[in-house]
Formats: structure tokens, sequence, C-alpha cells
């Protein structure tokens, strides 16, 4: 549904908007949203990664590359994971300079709560509507907050400021269908996909089909 084309992006818009504004009420009923002092620009500047795919998972291929490659003398990261799951995927990120944080066991109101205390100044969700702990977002637990390639469409959620995307994803006329502000990424997302420090791809053997096939 997130990119079916019996929908416009105008109505998929619209109907993400209806439904978080449901959900809205429900979550600042148990807990009002935070509010943010003006930060102090000589301090290093601290980003949040939340994921609920912090293991072997297709997300991984694209984000560990722009993690390994984070100028961890410039910013202070930190990797909020949302899933237990565990493996060698999970250890090369915890490998890193990353701050790593297990909130598997969280709820919504635990989860913004851990991030506003780590005075998280950006915070990027990996993951999207494809877990509804991501309605922490509503509380706002960080100044700006971004979404980015774990659900290809808008959240509908007006507390998220920018969608980190490019101008195949989301054309430049569509820009204002979408809830979030995109920032596009120059080169593409691919660019950041399957590097050779984090694939191993199979050798082929024999003629590959397509001599014999066409196709």
């Amino acid at each position: 549904m997130m990119k079916n084309s019996s929908y416009s992006q105008k109505q998929i818009k619209e109907f993400n908007e209806k439904c978080m504004d449901k959900f809205r009420d429900h979550y600042l009923s148990k807990m009002e949203p935070f509010k943010h002092e003006k930060r102090d620009k000589n301090k290093k500047l601290k980003i949040g990664y939340v994921s609920s795919d912090f293991y072997s998972h297709a997300m991984m291929t694209f984000f560990l590359p722009i993690l390994e490659k984070h100028d961890f003398q410039k910013y202070d990261i930190t990797l909020y994971s949302l899933s237990p799951n565990n493996d060698d995927v999970t250890q090369r990120l915890k490998n890193t300079d990353a701050e790593f944080v297990d909130l598997s066991e969280a709820n919504q109101q635990e989860i913004a709560k851990r991030i506003y205390q780590d005075k998280i100044d950006i915070l990027i969700d990996l993951t999207g509507h494809n877990n509804t702990k991501d309605f922490y977002l509503f509380y706002k637990p960080a100044p700006i907050q971004m979404q980015y390639l774990g659900y290809l469409n808008t959240y509908g959620m007006k507390e998220v400021d920018y969608i980190i995307t490019d101008k195949f994803s989301i054309p430049e006329n569509q820009a204002d269908e979408y809830t979030e502000t995109p920032i596009y990424l120059e080169h593409g997302m691919q660019k950041y996909c399957f590097t050779k420090e984090n694939t191993n791809l199979p050798v082929i053997k024999g003629i590959p089909p397509v001599f014999k096939n066409g196709y």
C-alpha cells in the first residue's frame, strides 16, 4: 500500500495523517511531549538512529556503510535498537564508536524518555510503521526528527520534520504530498548500498542463464 498506484500520493498522505491524528491523542494522554532548550553550538552534535533491524537485515546493507564511514570525531552517534535480534551484523555495529542501546523491552514512553535524557540533537528513525513502537515520535524526544529508508512513504506525523530521500523516490513535484520535508541525497539512495566492506556475493559458476534464455 505504501506505493500502490491505485492511490495518489495525496490520498496516501491524507490517510496517514488522519490515522496519526487518532493515535496521537491516545499516546499523548499517557505522557506529554518534551520541550527543548536552544542547543549549545559549541558542543559536539549528537545524532541518534532508531531501528528494529540492527542485525542481518536488508536495511543494514544500506546503513552499515553509512555508520562505518561516520566521522566520530565530529559527531556522537547513538544506536537505539528496538529488536532483541543479535548476530554478527549487530556485533559490527557495536564495534564502531557508536553507543549501542538495547530498547527492545521498552515501551513508547520509555523509548522517548531515554532519547530525551541522552540529549540527542537529531534523531533519525529507520523503521517507521513497520514497528508500532515508532509512535514514540509523538513525544518529540529530539528537537529535530527525521525518517530514512525503512518506510518508503510519509509517516503522516507532523512531529517528523524531514525525510531523507532522492529525486527518484520522491519527485520534486510530489514534495508537498509528504508530511515531512524531503532532504534529497545528491547521488541517490542506491549509492549507499552493497559496498565491498559489507557484502560477500557468491561467485557465478558456469554460463549465466541469460545467455541460454535470452532474457
